[in-house]
């Protein structure tokens, strides 16, 4: 398992106690590993759910340093957080394989990141 798939795993069983302590077992229950069922590109890892049932749309960021380690985002996944920003949950796990912790931020990035854009993609014609 990749340090990326560890730290989906752990937010999925966080979301599923989530849900199983706010008495939405039924809830808990139809939580999607989206990233590991469908593949990455969707722009979010976990489909969750909000306490009153709505979607909750999750990106996972998983490091073995601190909090302060740089985050890299795809353009999907910067334009999926903006679309649906009132749903979309960033979760960051820090010092995995240490002393992990996780922290989560609601609605777009540029919220509660600076975000700059770093790379540019070619193909040659």
């Amino acid at each position: 398992m990749t340090l990326g798939e560890a730290g989906e795993k752990l937010i999925v069983e966080y979301e599923r106690w989530r849900l199983v302590e706010a008495g939405k077992d039924n809830l808990a229950d139809r939580i999607e590993w989206i990233s590991k069922e469908q593949g990455d590109g969707a722009g979010f890892d976990i489909l969750s759910k909000n306490d009153n049932g709505t979607d909750r749309y999750i990106e996972v960021k998983t490091t073995t340093l601190s909090k302060e380690t740089t985050v890299y985002l795809t353009s999907n996944e910067l334009m999926f957080a903006t679309l649906k920003r009132n749903d979309f949950f960033l979760y960051r796990v820090l010092n995995f394989k240490s002393k992990t912790q996780f922290f989560g931020r609601n609605g777009e990035y540029k919220n509660f990141c600076t975000v700059s854009q770093q790379t540019y993609k070619a193909n040659i014609v």
